[in-house]
């Protein structure tokens, strides 16, 4: 009988969060190009913490939607990533080395656990970066309204950091969890 920790990892990732974050992003790229015969030439390209330009560029649709192409790239990688997580894993340091049966890592490898909260960590992080882009992109787009110009920035990003701590914080605190169940 297999422990909960021991149990394999399921084969199959939430599709959801990666999904709603690529349908986000896709939406703010029709609201985009919609709204792209209004962008003044030379366009803003890049943008300080008030969201207020600091950088211009000839105007091109790619240029113009590059945040959005940035998201997509990002969401894509963290579901690659959370679908490979049991490769990974069995890559850093589960393995022996054939030669010399010397350990690849020195670490031991990684509970069932562990891995379940890393994935789950990378769902969040790809809805959470592609909330992040995509409103930064609208916001940058349009404006940002007077009553959320003192809070937007820190919003946005301290939403990206507490989805990313929190995801952090439960995986050491498991690896803590285990290790002293195994010295115990």
């Amino acid at each position: 009988a297999q422990s909960k920790a021991e149990a394999p990892l399921p084969a199959r990732i939430r599709l959801w969060p990666f999904l709603a974050g690529f349908g986000y992003l896709l939406a703010v790229a029709g609201i985009g190009i919609a709204h792209y015969p209004a962008v003044p030439d030379p366009m803003p390209v890049h943008f300080d913490a008030a969201f207020a330009p600091d950088r211009w560029a000839a105007k091109s649709l790619t240029g113009f939607l590059l945040p959005v192409f940035i998201g997509l790239g990002v969401t894509l990688l963290l579901w690659v990533l959370a679908a490979l997580l049991p490769v990974l894993d069995a890559l850093g340091g589960s393995q022996s080395h054939p030669a010399a049966g010397v350990q690849l890592s020195p670490r031991a490898p990684a509970t069932t656990q562990t891995l379940l909260l890393t994935r789950r960590m990378l769902e969040r992080l790809g809805l959470s970066v592609a909330l992040l882009i995509g409103t930064v992109a609208l916001l940058t787009w349009f404006g940002v309204p007077g009553w959320a110009e003192p809070w937007a920035f820190i919003l946005l990003v301290g939403g990206f950091l507490g989805v990313l701590t929190f995801g952090v914080v439960g995986i050491v605190r498991s690896e803590r969890a285990e290790t002293h169940q195994v010295g115990a």
